[in-house]
């Protein structure tokens, strides 16, 4: 299935016939599309966003698609299509309860860490944080450094599978680095709630 929706993506791509940044005519609905329905990976718009404009500008182009498709369903999922969101995607979000109740609790670092670390569907991350207290200010800066660390991530396994001889420890450590930092953040955040709830 995978592959044959594969596929039809770069069949689409080839009969539009569209070049450069022409592209994002097509891969910009296509991933609000995926942001939503999640019927195909975002790995494969990264891929061809990577072969169209280089490998730092289609990361570039990859992270501001995949935030935005985020924000639209979680858009869609707290006002608009909310109903339908829920009957639609219900059972998926009870397999998820213990996320959802770590993202009423911990919020913005439950988002940070889905999306860094992706386990969860993208949707259901946008959906879980929709019908959570989140504020929508701190689900757009959270889910934009998510998808950063995500995009990131995708990258550095990409270029190990298709160039294992490339040394990319650097980038590794630097990788490390950033999840370090958010996880040191995370801490702080975490003790100081704990201090002003014994306070």
């Amino acid at each position: 299935m995978q592959e044959w929706i594969d596929q039809a993506i770069e069949r689409l791509v080839a009969s539009a016939g569209l070049d450069g940044y022409m592209l994002l005519l097509l891969t910009t609905p296509l991933s609000i599309v995926q942001g939503i329905v999640t019927f195909f990976p975002f790995a494969t718009l990264m891929l061809l966003h990577v072969a169209t404009f280089g490998v730092v500008e289609g990361l570039l182009v990859s992270w501001l698609l995949g935030t935005l498709a985020s924000i639209v369903c979680f858009w869609l999922s707290r006002s608009l299509l909310q109903p339908w969101f829920m009957h639609r995607f219900g059972e998926r979000l009870a397999k998820y309860d213990k996320w959802q109740r770590h993202m009423d609790h911990y919020g913005v670092w439950v988002v940070i860490l889905l999306r860094s670390i992706p386990i969860v569907p993208s949707n259901i991350i946008s959906i879980m944080a929709a019908i959570s207290p989140l504020h929508w200010r701190a689900y757009l800066w959270s889910t934009t450094i998510g998808t950063f660390s995500q995009v990131w991530l995708f990258a550095l396994l990409g270029s190990s599978l298709l160039d294992p001889d490339s040394d990319t420890f650097m980038i590794w450590a630097a990788y490390a680095g950033f999840c370090f930092l958010l996880l040191v953040l995370f801490l702080v955040r975490r003790a100081r709630s704990q201090v002003k709830g014994q306070g």
